[in-house]
């Protein structure tokens, strides 16, 4: 039973020096924020699409996701690959090009915001066609 407690103690003591030396943060970058609103923006996106795709008779308008369009888990996985890939590709770009990495971040967060823009309104015609019975 010491010897678990030695154990957990040096755990503990590592764990406590490896915080210390994290102490010092930085600023997030321009990427870093606009990666988060992408981040944020992609779960709307695949809620209101796993929504639309569910309730309604309509497709992915993503080409490369289409044809997971019968399985929103499969999608939502899928999406969330290439995202990870996006935010992989601006976050090497911005140690190269930071001006275009802004400009890829910014890019990518309009498309996801006119995806979900579009999506919650295809939920309000489903909605409608669902009170009148259809």
């Amino acid at each position: 039973m010491r010897a678990k407690s030695i154990v957990l103690a040096l755990l503990l003591l590592a764990l406590s020096s490896r915080a210390s030396a994290q102490d010092v943060r930085r600023e997030p970058s321009s990427v870093d924020r606009l990666v988060a609103v992408q981040a944020a923006m992609h779960v709307a996106d695949m809620v209101t699409t796993s929504y639309d795709l569910t309730y309604g008779h309509g497709r992915e308008g993503n080409p490369v996701l289409r044809p997971f369009d019968g399985n929103t888990g499969m999608l939502t996985g899928a999406a969330g690959l290439l995202l990870l890939g996006h935010v992989w590709y601006v976050k090497q770009l911005e140690r190269t090009h930071p001006k275009a990495a802004v400009a890829l971040g910014v890019a990518m967060v309009v498309l996801k915001t006119l995806a979900v823009a579009y999506n919650v309104n295809a939920m309000g015609t489903i909605e409608a066609r669902r009170r009148r019975g259809r």
